[in-house]
């Protein structure tokens, strides 16, 4: 047991140090930006650094327009999101349009709290998951999607892994001013695992 343990604290140092070796370019609020070597950490916060030799350096997204991190798969954009329900987390921003932009929240380990409830009213609807483990932080172990539309300043919860069940419910009040849209959902045309689908439609089908 204290093998693998070792194991899995070294496997997971590990994936931290090759994490630092992605591109990264900083956008300050300021309009300033740096290039370098980056990646997302604990406390809505970034590590960066202009090369492989050069000291770290962390920076508070409160500071930062956004994040790009080149990844083998692509470039990620990373926003600092307002929650409706308090407070901001960093995510990734999947899909941006007039009427509706949406995030994506990883489980990267230990992070602030943010809550939990689930609302179908006031124009909205949504799920805020986490749980407390000490010393004021949260490990989230889920995959979550949060959505704003375009004149809004919050957004909430449109769905997790987890309680995908929730989703058509969510999605059938949050999108209920596009018809054509709804009835793909409800018809389960397109379900959680096309919410990707379901923003970019919103953005380009609907008024």
């Amino acid at each position: 047991m204290k093998y693998r343990t070792i194991l899995f604290l070294f496997l997971l140092g590990w994936g931290a140090a090759d994490a630092q070796k992605n591109k990264a370019v900083l956008f300050f609020n300021d309009g300033t930006s740096l290039e370098g070597l980056g990646k997302i950490i604990s406390h809505n916060r970034v590590k960066f650094k202009s090369d492989n030799k050069a000291k770290p350096v962390k920076y508070h997204f409160s500071k930062l327009e956004r994040v790009d991190i080149y990844y083998k798969e692509g470039a990620a954009i990373y926003v600092y999101v307002k929650l409706k329900y308090g407070g901001h987390k960093v995510m990734e921003e999947l899909s941006y349009g007039d009427n509706a932009v949406l995030y994506k929240l990883e489980p990267k380990g230990f992070s602030p709290s943010i809550g939990f409830g689930f609302s179908t009213g006031g124009g909205g609807s949504g799920v805020a998951v986490g749980g407390t483990v000490g010393g004021g932080q949260d490990y989230f172990g889920l995959e979550g999607y949060y959505i704003r539309k375009g004149d809004e300043t919050e957004a909430i919860h449109l769905g997790s892994k987890a309680f995908d069940v929730n989703f058509k419910k969510a999605a059938i009040e949050y999108f209920k001013d596009c018809e054509p849209l709804v009835a793909k959902i409800k018809s389960e045309e397109w379900k959680f695992d096309d919410i990707v689908e379901i923003v970019n439609y919103y953005n380009k089908s609907c008024k």
